[in-house]
């Protein structure tokens, strides 16, 4: 692959696609292909469409000169995404390629409501466009290189975790089936003398503005404060537990900045004889295996936990009790009890519908109230989060 040959002679650690530096090199040579492709697509199309008097051929290669747009908005949004941290950003601008992918579906929905509004002229008046050779060549080839940019955009998009490129991939697909569509219309015109071209061009537009949808929706949600992929959650536990003197991670927390820079906290609760200055050498050496594995900022904090399952048990027992009566599809997801001199901190995690956003505030009041009943030195922490049962967790 022509792609496959530039990174490993242009991209320097090109192994090494945890690395900032490496995933923008990735992504600026990647958008660099796909804004001359699609600009010598729109010049052949724009050349064969007005000649052979197609004014679809036209009209899809000019869609392709908004696809140079969305790549350069992509290597845009990677070149401001690689400036460091500053005094009013201190995590870096990594959330700027999600920005210019959220972008780049905008732009892919918006020529799907075009091309739709196009298309329905087309059907109500029909115009006969000439098919040769040269017109059939164009449009395969044409399919073939979108085909090219979706494969390589998808492949790299998942190594690099880029919102932009995939927003490419997708916008490439859109742009095969919309190219197929006028070659097979083309085609069932020339046998048949039926112009089908309206018709045709419709079904492609609402593909097009699905597929932009979809895109758009998936930007946001990373925006909006989307949690890591679950393998980095594991991943940073394992480092963690790795070590004999941390028994559990509790209270995990991974903010993603982009261009794979995290902010993480946690709790590591020591083990039952660990001496607490043992423990402080034990968070550093995590602290620095993170730092090696992800480029992060962490922050540890020490606990020792309370382990009788007696107690543990009383606690939940009260717990659910109250949950019967404020909202019984509520459910207890998290307990732990973190000891000091004076107080037993009981953090919990409660898992329900909606609904409980309005009962929060009396929840959590009936929970303190039968805790303080059960041990005066317990305080309660409470955690609300809203299960969302049709979407993927």
């Amino acid at each position: 692959m022509v792609i496959k040959y530039l990174i490993t002679h242009f991209v320097k650690n090109y192994k090494n696609t945890s690395s900032p530096l490496v995933k923008q090199s990735y992504a600026t040579l990647c958008s660099t292909v796909g804004v001359a492709l699609n600009v010598l697509l729109f010049i052949v199309k724009v050349i064969v469409g007005t000649i052979s008097g197609s004014l679809s051929i036209v009209a899809d290669g000019v869609n392709n000169i908004t696809d140079a747009g969305s790549s350069l908005a992509a290597f845009l949004g990677f070149r401001l995404a690689a400036i460091g941290g500053g005094k009013n950003h201190p995590f870096g601008h990594g959330r700027y390629e999600w920005l210019m992918g959220f972008l780049s579906a905008l732009i892919v929905f918006i020529v799907g409501v075009v091309l739709a509004k196009n298309s329905i002229l087309s059907v109500f008046s029909p115009q006969e466009a000439e098919f040769s050779g040269a017109v059939l060549l164009v449009l395969v080839c044409s399919i073939l290189v979108k085909l090219y940019m979706y494969l390589y955009n998808k492949r790299y998009a998942v190594l690099i975790d880029s919102s932009a490129m995939k927003a490419t991939a997708m916008d490439s697909v859109s742009d095969m089936a919309a190219t197929t569509a006028i070659l097979l219309s083309l085609i069932f015109q020339h046998y048949t003398g039926i112009i089908v071209d309206g018709w045709c061009s419709l079904l492609v537009s609402i593909f097009i503005i699905t597929s932009g949808w979809k895109a758009i929706t998936e930007t946001v949600e990373r925006l909006l404060g989307q949690s890591p992929d679950q393998a980095v959650f594991e991943k940073v536990k394992k480092i963690a537990i790795s070590h004999k003197e941390v028994t559990s991670v509790n209270n995990l927390v991974i903010h993603d900045y982009g261009l794979g820079r995290y902010v993480i906290s946690m709790r590591v609760v020591g083990a039952e004889n660990t001496q607490y200055s043992e423990l402080i050498s034990v968070v550093n050496d995590i602290e620095y295996e993170l730092s090696l594995e992800f480029t992060c900022e962490t922050t540890i904090e020490i606990a020792y936990m309370e382990t009788d399952p007696k107690v543990i048990k009383s606690i939940q027992s009260i717990i659910e009790i109250v949950l019967l009566k404020v909202n019984p599809n509520a459910k207890v997801s998290q307990l732990n009890v973190q000891k000091s001199k004076n107080y037993s901190n009981v953090f919990i995690t409660i898992e329900g519908p909606d609904k409980l956003r309005k009962e929060e505030e009396e929840l959590s009041s009936a929970i303190e109230q039968q805790l303080h009943t059960l041990n005066a030195k317990y305080r309660g922490i409470i955690k609300l989060v809203i299960a969302h049962p049709n979407r993927e967790r």
